[in-house]
């Protein structure tokens, strides 16, 4: 299972020859594909900025049908930021950050999608590498480099 950080959206949105890849490298299908409602909400805001006409609009239409959207509503999401943020601090209780650690202060929409990650047991894939220091403690993540 994969979930996909708003900018793999945006690449596919744009059918890069980079999604092209990840999708040919993953065997990526949609039935196994998830994004965080926060990833919509941030790929909306996106495409009015960069003033994307129709087409790229339908496209969006296209690939959010296809692809399972979690909400961000449940106690156990709640709780899985909470840990992050906590961690990325450098200030979790129960958690040894890794040797040469130093905090980290990470983007709400980026803990929200983290989070997101942690309790579908998905690996997150993005271009952002923010979320390497929490591969592997919270969930897998895989760095796709442009």
């Amino acid at each position: 299972m994969y979930l996909l950080d708003t900018n793999i959206l945006v690449l596919a949105i744009r059918n890069s020859t980079i999604w092209q890849q990840i999708q040919e490298d993953l065997f990526l299908r949609f039935g196994n594909t998830l994004i965080s409602i926060v990833s919509e909400g941030e790929l909306y805001s996106l495409a009015d900025q960069f003033g994307w006409g129709t087409p790229k609009w339908q496209n969006i239409q296209s690939l959010l049908q296809k692809v399972t959207i979690v909400p961000i509503d449940t106690p156990t999401l709640v709780q899985a930021y909470r840990e992050i943020d906590t961690y990325s601090q450098g200030k979790h209780l129960t958690l040894a950050n890794q040797e040469g650690f130093s905090a980290k202060n990470m983007g709400k929409n980026d803990l929200w999608i983290a989070a997101t990650a942690t309790t579908t047991g998905a690996t997150l894939i993005s271009t952002d590498n923010d979320f390497a220091h929490l591969d592997k403690v919270f969930f897998d993540f895989m760095l796709v480099k442009i």
